[in-house]
């Protein structure tokens, strides 16, 4: 069974999937290179982890960021500036002129919720993961570093739809599904690859479990496959302040 890797906003893994809707697929893009990182913060010190992938950027670093006022990521993104190409996309409600030089603002009135970074062209850091004071030290959250120039060429698409300006809209990803290693990774960018629905089919194809953990949970199409789904171990994380559709 190979195993998939879902990207949304943050990294779901359901177990028990086969692929997509159960159908075959098309012939994917095909990479080896090194394995994935996975990283839980606070515990695995994700901000030390981000300023190591930035100081090794040998030619350009694009990030997408919702908040940033973590003073070592802050700092490293400001002296690798004199070093490579480094673009920074901030939602405006967060941006304080904390970091100056390529910075672009998400002006709309939707929320540019991005957590991402592209080193290199070639290496992606994402996940639920800020880079902030309370992310880096108090929170719960994951990332995940994916070592793909196929995936990085999705990513560095998304970014350079943020940084014209293009908000809450943007074409679908090219190549959503690419095997890395002979593992079928898949990766979405919301609202345009209709995320909610990613995740739906891949409830419907889970046969043993489901888990999940998850800081807001409002998505009454999600919660509905979830709770009709029969005969499958079925656990779930909320945050308290947040969780409002179901209890299982």
């Amino acid at each position: 069974m190979r195993t998939i890797i879902i990207l949304i906003m943050l990294t779901i893994v359901i177990t028990g999937c086969r692929g997509i809707n159960g159908e075959n697929q098309p012939e994917i893009p095909y990479e080896n290179n090194l394995e994935p990182i996975v990283l839980f913060c606070p515990d695995e010190g994700c901000g030390k982890n981000l300023e190591f992938l930035l100081n090794s950027a040998k030619s350009s670093i694009e990030c997408a960021f919702f908040d940033l006022d973590l003073k070592n990521i802050i700092n490293t993104l400001a002296d690798k500036s004199s070093e490579v190409e480094v673009k920074v996309v901030i939602d405006n409600i967060n941006y304080e002129n904390q970091l100056m030089g390529n910075v672009k603002t998400d002006n709309s009135s939707r929320l540019m919720h991005n957590k991402f970074c592209i080193i290199d062209d070639k290496v992606v850091w994402t996940g639920s993961f800020n880079p902030t004071e309370n992310g880096d030290k108090k929170n719960n959250n994951n990332v995940i570093v994916l070592y793909s120039m196929l995936i990085a060429e999705n990513f560095n698409d998304e970014f350079e739809e943020l940084w014209n300006g293009e908000f809450s809209r943007g074409d679908k990803v090219d190549n959503p599904i690419i095997s890395l290693n002979n593992k079928k990774i898949e990766t979405y960018f919301c609202p345009e690859d209709n995320c909610e629905e990613q995740v739906r089919k891949q409830i419907r194809n889970a046969k043993k479990s489901i888990y999940f953990m998850t800081f807001s949970f409002t998505s009454e199409g999600i919660g509905d496959e979830i709770l009709f789904t029969e005969n499958i171990d079925i656990k779930g994380v909320f945050e308290a302040r947040r969780w409002k559709i179901f209890s299982i």
